[in-house]
């Protein structure tokens, strides 16, 4: 029988951590994943856990803090399972899990998906927000010695949390987020027009953004650039989202389960972000070989070079524009694209993020 890793999960919304995991546990070959999902919510992701066979234990509890409890409510729900490891995401998740590895004295890593405690999203916070921020890294910080190892998703996530979190620098390990390359070779031609021609994008240049719909993803920015864009091209539309009196140049397409077909549906992809983890919507971009204009922060360039993609300044809709008409005319696109789907081929192909996984979990159980 394999070893058992529990997961530990805010909810089942989509997100990024939380389709990385399903993507990277699909392809393990030695270790059984379970999750257990905390709190109540909508669960989009849902049926895509299902449908690759992997265990989910849903507990259904209100939002809470009252980690304690929430830890015995687990405890004992996996107590049958007998699990050799714990690996949680996000904060409330890390704080369950920090009370609950004590308890079944078993070996936890959390893991650093997010800038939480980064200088860009302090400045951007109203004070009452800035004030329970500082508090809840207080906390974090102070219980981060009970977790054996920290997995972060990037070089930059392992730095800044470092610092925010007193950490010393061998208690963080990186493995890359991954994506499967084979959605994407999947698509037809047949597909692609089936989909331009339903969403009325025959004879257009389509930009999309792919993000949940908040202030850091940058899209207000994005919105702002292309309507100044349209000013100056009237084949231009974008997808995702619909503001600013562009209702006939704008769509709004909401949740989507097919990120891989409208990517290659798409002409550019523009991702504004003010800051990330390791954003996986990007890889997927990355293998999709569709022109990539990012926002220029570390977190991105850590995916892409220039010779790659288009660098826009952080909050700058000026210069955001000016790389989106930039886009729009360079000529060098087929060579960035193909450098774009190598490096993603050799540092986030999701085969080999799951290697390194399984190679982890045996390191720490002593396999």
């Amino acid at each position: 029988m394999k070893p058992s890793v529990v997961y530990l999960l805010d909810t089942l919304q989509t997100g990024g951590a939380e389709k990385s995991l399903l993507a990277i546990t699909k392809q393990f070959v030695d270790y059984n994943p379970i999750f257990v999902i905390l709190f109540k919510s909508s669960e989009e992701l849902k049926p895509e856990f299902e449908k690759a066979g992997l265990m989910v234990i849903n507990l259904a509890l209100p939002p809470s803090y009252k980690f304690k409890r929430i830890s015995r409510i687990v405890a004992a729900q996996i107590a049958s399972i007998k699990p050799l490891l714990i690996h949680s995401t996000l904060f409330r998740s890390d704080m369950v899990s920090r009370r609950l590895a004590k308890q079944m004295r078993l070996p936890l890593i959390n893991s650093l998906v997010n800038n939480s405690y980064s200088k860009q999203r302090y400045q951007s916070e109203p004070l009452s927000i800035k004030i329970k921020l500082w508090l809840l890294q207080q906390w974090d910080a102070f219980t981060a010695n009970d977790v054996t190892l920290f997995l972060s998703n990037s070089e930059t996530i392992r730095g800044t949390n470092a610092r925010a979190l007193r950490l010393q620098p061998d208690k963080i390990r990186v493995i890359y987020r991954g994506r499967s390359v084979k959605p994407t070779e999947e698509i037809t031609r047949q597909q692609i027009d089936a989909l331009r021609s339903e969403l009325n994008l025959t004879n257009k240049k389509v930009f999309l953004n792919v993000s949940r719909l908040i202030d850091r993803k940058g899209q207000l920015d994005l919105i702002k650039a292309f309507g100044r864009v349209c000013n100056q091209r009237t084949d231009c539309i974008l997808q995702e989202i619909r503001m600013h009196s562009l209702d006939n140049q704008v769509l709004l397409l909401g949740n989507r389960m097919d990120i891989p077909l409208l990517l290659k549906s798409s002409d550019y992809f523009v991702f504004p972000t003010y800051y990330e983890g390791l954003p996986g919507t990007l890889i997927e971009a990355m293998f999709a070989k569709i022109p990539i204009v990012a926002s220029d922060i570390p977190e991105n360039r850590e995916c892409v070079d220039s010779g790659m993609a288009l660098f826009h300044s952080i909050n700058d809709v000026d210069s955001l524009f000016k790389q989106m008409l930039t886009a729009l005319e360079d000529e060098q696109w087929p060579e960035r694209t193909q450098n774009a789907f190598d490096y993603a081929m050799r540092q986030f192909e999701i085969s080999k993020i799951a290697e390194q996984y399984e190679a982890l979990y045996d390191e720490l159980i002593g396999k």
